[in-house]
């Protein structure tokens, strides 16, 4: 069950298939989703919505789902359950910060998903093969999905553990050395 806080502080439930007029859209404030997904285009254009709670549940984000969310802030917490992000979904979420990490279970991430959200400024991770690409990116670019991405470093998640890997084999031959 998904519950939204608009700005005057009332609290509301809608149905599933529910649309938020234009009206409604203007005054979110809070979302805190609970279903398995978040449908096509259901936060676009709530300029005020500042705080986003996905729960474990959630499995799918369809496209455009907070296309234009400019005031969403604070770090972007996805559910490790999480195993398709739509086109578009977060597209121009500026004011998102910190470490952008899609779960290992992510199979799906949709061309211009976080194009825009130039607020990250950690670490990028991602699975090996998730990245949907256009037909017309013949190198097969990740650039094409964290367009305006400026301030993070990408790494996929089978980079990680190999870097640990290589840290771990330095640490140790640092050790090793000092020991001798």
């Amino acid at each position: 069950m998904t519950t939204i806080t608009f700005l005057n502080g009332d609290i509301f439930t809608p149905a599933d298939d529910y649309e938020l007029t234009e009206d409604e859209k203007l005054q979110v404030f809070k979302a805190e989703i609970n279903d398995e997904k978040v449908l096509s285009n259901r936060y676009w254009g709530c300029i005020h919505l500042k705080t986003l709670i996905l729960s474990e549940s959630v499995k799918v984000i369809g496209s455009g789902a907070f296309m234009g969310c400019v005031e969403l802030e604070g770090h972007l917490n996805l559910p490790s359950k999480l195993t398709k992000i739509g086109d578009f979904a977060f597209y121009k979420c500026s004011s998102l910060i910190g470490n952008l990490i899609i779960p290992e279970t992510c199979r799906h991430v949709g061309t211009s998903a976080f194009n825009g959200c130039s607020g990250f400024n950690g670490f990028l991770y991602y699975p090996v093969g998730c990245l949907a690409y256009n037909q017309w990116d013949k190198n097969k670019t990740a650039g094409n999905h964290f367009l305006g991405v400026d301030n993070v470093v990408g790494l996929r998640l089978e980079d990680i553990v190999t870097l640990d890997e290589k840290i771990g084999c330095l640490i140790r031959q640092l050790v090793i050395s000092e020991i001798e």
